[in-house]
């Protein structure tokens, strides 16, 4: 974003960067306080003057120049979708994460962190052959085959509801991470080699903060699973939902017959 500002001084592509965060926040922040409810009891005003104002702040970011670049950027190489898809399969991880780690009266904490650790640990493990199957098939099919894979592993998880032994829980969950191991690096470089050369950086930057997008926004999507009294988590349904978006992740990867990658963003576009 910093380049679309080269002929601004450091002092004012600092406070436009600042504005730009502050108002994303602000946004998410607020519409995540309403979906999640933490505060019971709230007016029904103070609620819709919330909405309004996450709506206001969130609108204002699309609207500001470094959101415009990234956009730009994103159109002109085709690769929006794929961004959409890291977005998708982040949030899936972090929400999957989060119904293994609250289930209910299942394990105690030490246990539920061992249940835990097969995912990043696969992911791990996984994320080097992928980069070595890239190079020798494409990253465009082992992206795809990472999505399918990973939500071959949310869907799963949704097998095992509330219940489940430890291990029945840890070795699908080592099958996500294995699928999110192979979608990570390919996505990365499909994005970054379809952008202009120039804008490599932004691209990269656009993936990141679409992972730390989802990363946050699934366990708050989660934990609408809870009823109402906050007593049942409805762990099945939660886990279709979570394959659900993995599978969306997979379709969104699958190149599209006739879309090639249009002339980079003009000069005067950037």
């Amino acid at each position: 974003m910093r380049g679309s500002r080269a002929g601004a001084s450091p002092g004012r592509r600092a406070g436009g960067e600042l504005v730009d965060g502050v108002l994303l926040v602000a946004g998410l922040g607020g519409l995540l306080v309403v979906v999640t409810g933490p505060f019971d009891g709230l007016p029904a005003a103070v609620t819709a003057v919330l909405c309004a104002l996450a709506a206001g702040s969130l609108a204002g970011w699309l609207r500001r120049p470094g959101t415009r670049v990234v956009g730009a950027v994103l159109r002109a190489s085709r690769t929006g979708a794929t961004v959409a898809a890291v977005l998708l399969l982040a949030a899936a991880f972090t929400a999957a994460s989060y119904l293994v780690a609250v289930r209910p009266g299942q394990v105690d904490a030490t246990t539920a962190g061992l249940v835990l650790l097969a995912f990043p640990l696969m992911m791990g493990l996984t994320g080097p052959v992928a980069g070595r199957l890239a190079d020798r098939f494409g990253a465009r099919p082992v992206a795809v085959a990472g999505a399918v894979v990973a939500a071959t592993g949310f869907g799963l998880l949704a097998s095992t509801g509330a219940g489940g032994e430890p291990l029945d829980v840890a070795w699908r969950l080592a099958v996500a991470g294995i699928g999110t191991g192979l979608y990570g690096g390919p996505t990365q470089l499909l994005v970054v080699t379809a952008a202009p050369r120039e804008r490599i950086a932004t691209a990269g930057a656009a993936v990141q903060s679409a992972r730390s997008l989802g990363f946050a926004v699934g366990p708050a999507a989660a934990a609408l699973a809870w009823n109402d009294d906050g007593t049942r988590l409805h762990t099945g349904p939660a886990f279709v939902a979570v394959t659900a978006a993995a599978v969306v992740a997979a379709v969104l990867l699958v190149p599209r017959a006739g879309r090639r990658p249009a002339r980079p963003p003009a000069e005067e576009d950037r």
